[in-house]
């Protein structure tokens, strides 16, 4: 999960006049626009756009890939510079480093096999990995879209793992297609089947609702090797990478869980949640287990936090509970500062039918955020550093919230310490700087923009700073927005001096070298 936590306008604002902060452009769009990604394609250093464009509706719709490669000047161009039928089948997608070729690969994932696309030298080669089994969950596209998937991962020499999900099993391949292993991950599902004959209650003759675990790698026992970790709300499966670099068919541990009561499993209601992370920093995967039961009127969360001890976890002893209280919760581990250290942060969300009218009525979500560091004795200190309460705008036309999701997720000053990037009512994007001592307590920028939809950061100048690009998938014909960061946010003197940052970003302002 990518976060989805954040501070709303309750924060302090900046005692000093707001100045621009990104340089916006505009790519025109004439169809939907269902993925956007800021990464090098071509291997010059220089950051480039990818998108997919979608035409029509099934069974006459029409999916393009397009690429806008950065020219040497900074800018990129209004129309794309490549484009090509989106390859059929694909399901989900992933970006990254793959092979020896300059620039990131486009990894799809289809059917039958993963299909790579590397746009090195702006010359496009796909190339097709077949897989040892099929289907993969990939068994039909997406008609909403295409999302991003993590299916590339990292061996302990930095070589890059694919990680491929099937039903009942996970597929791991090295950049060459040789198999690595086809754990059991197990899985678990849900069908509707309406009665015939009968009245006509849907569209399907049977609707599956498949749930395929939760895959993390990490070293679970502190050889060096990579490990595979697979969570569901009933159990937890680990795999244990062998010194022949291969993963074993059939799990080396199994974990009951029993978190989930009787009646939440019969109501199909409720969640357990887990979340690996290195938290006492001796390199082997701690856990968070996130419990929330109950239906959104009478639901409740508590987190317990185990570490590691000589390659497992005692789950009858937790090394921390935290009471959550009532409502969902969402957690996340994040080394917001830059120490090297993981900070919790946890969101809750009341429900209940008080809750419920306050929706309905104010169009607006109550998010409560809590920020804990690390504690002396225990995992993470019992009370938060910082708690916030946020308001978050929603919709009833969409169902979505009314800009894109709040953010904790990038660098925008680049002293090395995440910052808050909200969207306002759709309208602004809001930044809160990042501070070891301050948090996200204070409004350091705002500016005005349209912010519907998604957002999505990545690196066009090669300055270390956050850049960003916003889509909308819902928006039929919605230009895509780009945000060139303009480097007039400085980190102040302390967090500077604490961090060893030695370059200054003032003077390297774009702002001020009169590039606008």
């Amino acid at each position: 999960m990518l976060l989805v936590l954040g501070i709303g306008s309750g924060c302090a604002r900046a005692s000093q006049a707001e100045e621009p902060v990104f340089r916006i452009s505009e790519i025109p769009v004439s169809h939907r626009v269902v993925q956007a990604d800021l990464v090098d394609l071509d291997g010059d250093g220089r950051g480039d756009l990818l998108w997919t464009a979608v035409q029509g509706l099934p069974p006459l719709e029409r999916r393009e890939l397009r690429a806008h490669f950065q020219r040497e000047d900074g800018s990129l161009p209004e129309h794309p510079d490549w484009q090509h039928p989106m390859p059929d089948g694909a399901a989900a997608y992933d970006l990254g480093d793959v092979d020896s070729n300059p620039g990131q690969e486009l990894l799809l994932l289809r059917r039958d096999d993963l299909m790579l696309l590397s746009l090195a030298g702006r010359e496009a080669s796909f190339r097709s990995l077949p897989l040892p089994a099929s289907p993969t969950l990939a068994v039909s596209v997406d008609e909403r879209g295409i999302d991003r998937l993590r299916l590339i991962h990292r061996d302990r020499d930095g070589e890059a793992l694919l990680l491929v999900p099937g039903f009942g099993e996970s597929m791991l391949l090295g950049v060459d297609g040789a198999l690595r292993g086809r754990p059991r991950v197990g899985a678990r599902a849900n069908f509707f089947i309406p009665e015939r004959p009968g009245p006509v209650v849907s569209e399907s003759e049977m609707e599956i609702y498949y749930d395929h675990p939760r895959v993390t790698v990490g070293d679970v026992d502190g050889d060096g090797r990579v490990d595979l970790l697979a969570s569901s709300r009933h159990e937890l499966r680990v795999f244990l990478q062998g010194e022949d670099g291969r993963f074993p068919v059939d799990a080396d541990q199994t974990l009951a869980l029993g978190r989930l009561s009787a009646k939440d499993h019969i109501r199909n209601v409720g969640s357990v949640r887990i979340e690996p992370g290195h938290i006492d920093g001796d390199a082997r995967v701690d856990l968070l287990i996130l419990n929330s039961s109950g239906s959104f009127f009478d639901s409740e969360s508590d987190l317990d936090i185990y570490l590691n001890q000589g390659g497992g976890w005692n789950l009858e002893e937790p090394d921390q509970r935290i009471d959550l209280g009532e409502g969902f919760s969402m957690v996340t581990l994040r080394d917001l500062d830059g120490d090297g250290e993981l900070e919790l942060i946890t969101a809750e969300v009341p429900g209940g039918l008080l809750e419920l009218v306050e929706l309905l009525v104010t169009a607006n979500i109550d998010v409560s955020l809590s920020i804990r560091r690390r504690g002396e004795n225990m995992p993470f200190e019992p009370s938060p550093w910082q708690t916030r309460e946020i308001d978050i705008g929603f919709s009833f036309e969409t169902f979505r919230t009314t800009g894109f999701v709040p953010q904790i997720a990038a660098d925008l000053n680049g002293d090395r310490q995440l910052d808050f990037i909200n969207s306002g009512d759709g309208d602004e994007i809001e930044i809160h700087l990042g501070s070891r001592e301050r948090g996200f307590e204070q409004r350091h920028a705002a500016q005005s923009l349209d912010t519907l939809g998604r957002i999505r950061f990545g690196e066009l100048q090669g300055d270390g700073l956050a850049d960003f690009v916003i889509y909308d998938p819902r928006r039929p014909r919605t230009p895509i927005r780009i945000g060139w960061n303009l480097g007039t946010l400085v980190p102040s003197t302390g967090d500077k001096a604490d961090r060893g940052i030695s370059r200054q970003l003032g003077p390297r302002s774009r702002l001020q070298r009169g590039e606008r």
